[in-house]
């Protein structure tokens, strides 16, 4: 009787050891500060939020959150360096990433962009019924294209100059 005891002791201490080696995981992504990410999404006149999913990369490793209307709590991560892409609900186009705390997004307008994870914080998505502006000066491809009317004129001026020049002489 006291062996059965003895062999369920000790298989009770090694599944213990074995939960506690596993559970030393999720410590060490804290300590190294990739933890407690807050995500949002959020529509940019503020009518709706927590729509849409975003996809997380890493390598081979591909994290999903969808939001389904109500907020997602913190997740820890295992690395500071992700690809993220968010993927709207129909009818909705995303429009930019902001972030708070001590995450960072190179290229907030950019979907799919990398984000880079020092510590704490907030990404947020924001989408849009419409999608966004892009704005800006519309430019030939060739510089030289635009200075072909002034060219045109420069050519009739010294043409009719010359033909003037030799009536006269």
């Amino acid at each position: 009787m006291s062996s059965k005891l003895r062999l369920a002791s000790l298989l009770f201490i090694v599944m213990l050891l074995a939960v506690i080696s596993c559970l030393a995981l999720i410590p060490g992504a804290q300590a190294n500060g990739y933890g407690g990410i807050t995500f949002q999404s959020v529509e940019n006149n503020g009518a709706s939020s927590y729509k849409g999913k975003i996809k997380m990369t890493f390598g081979v490793t591909t994290v999903i959150i969808t939001f389904a209307g109500v907020p997602i709590p913190p997740i820890w991560l295992s690395d500071p360096n992700w690809m993220i892409e968010y993927i709207p609900d129909a009818g909705y186009f995303f429009h930019r990433w902001e972030t708070e705390g001590a995450i960072s997004v190179p290229s907030p307008n950019s979907n799919p962009t990398s984000m880079t994870i020092v510590s704490q914080g907030v990404l947020r998505a924001v989408y849009g019924r419409t999608p966004p502006s892009v704005g800006g000066v519309i430019m030939t491809t060739n510089t030289f294209t635009a200075l072909t009317p002034y060219l045109t004129v420069i050519g009739l001026v010294a043409t009719a100059a010359v033909a003037i020049k030799k009536r006269r002489n």
